[in-house]
């Protein structure tokens, strides 16, 4: 009725509640998006909205729904490509695992997700730091994906193709066997081409050793104690924080 917008997401599991083809969870997935279309504009036409999911399969030897499988991601690319054709935005899942805790299988299967996600051109990506097939949320995951959020981003700017981009009269004017480090065109480039790491690290071994040996993992929980450490809500103004008390007043009497 506000015209705020609704997202509809069908969970279907490949093998389980939907046929075991990526074809016909698909044709499932479609179905139950389009259903709940017509149901919410027959109440308002008009009214924004938002189809998609967590459209994955059900793993056979555990029998949980996905959230790190290759199929999640191939299936809500396609879903992606179908629901564009009708010109209906796309809810995503990205940024999550089946792993338990913080490691290796929670970053491959997030990069996997961020980078099909971004590729296939979902409007509105969810589920960013869900562990343990979104049984968990992990403060780290959500830290990490941030920075593969970053990289992906770097991917997908690409680069210019120009005159001083391709630098042929640099190229001759310093000569084979020497250095660009000290060229003006170094400077004005490297910060525009080159993408900065906030937790990846790049440094040499003796540098990395006397900064602690961190991991990857004691890097985001670092990041993530001092950022809870020093976050300052913005405080709502005067009238709003009134106007939400009248309104739970109501709901509350409303109840009794």
């Amino acid at each position: 009725e506000k015209k705020i917008p609704v997202i509809y997401t069908p969970c279907p599991m490949a093998g389980g509640t939907s046929p075991a083809t990526i074809a016909g969870t698909l044709v499932t997935s479609n179905a139950e998006v389009l259903s709940g279309l017509v149901i919410h504009q027959l109440k308002n036409p008009g009214a924004p909205f938002i189809g998609g999911g967590v459209i994955s399969i059900m793993d056979m030897s555990s029998a949980i729904l996905s959230y790190g499988a290759p199929e999640l991601s191939l299936l809500i690319a396609a879903f992606t490509e179908l629901l564009h054709w009708y010109k209906i935005p796309v809810f995503g899942t990205a940024g999550c695992s089946d792993s338990k805790v913080l490691d290796e299988q929670a970053a491959i299967e997030a990069t996997y997700s961020v980078m099909i996600n971004a590729l296939s051109g979902a409007n509105l990506v969810h589920d960013v730091g869900f562990l343990e097939y979104a049984l968990l949320g992990c403060f780290e995951q959500v830290v990490m994906t941030d920075e593969i959020v970053g990289m992906v981003r770097r991917l997908q700017r690409g680069f210019e193709i120009n005159h001083d981009t391709l630098a042929i009269d640099l190229i001759n004017k310093v000569g084979p066997g020497k250095q660009f480090l000290v060229e003006d065109h170094t400077l004005d480039y490297f910060k525009k081409e080159q993408w900065f790491p906030r937790f990846i690290d790049r440094d040499n071994y003796e540098n990395w050793q006397a900064a602690g040996s961190k991991t990857m993992g004691q890097r985001l929980n670092d990041e993530v104690k001092r950022t809870l450490a020093d976050y300052q809500p913005q405080q709502l103004a005067a009238d709003r924080k009134e106007a939400i008390a009248a309104v739970i007043s109501r709901a509350e009497e409303a109840a009794q």
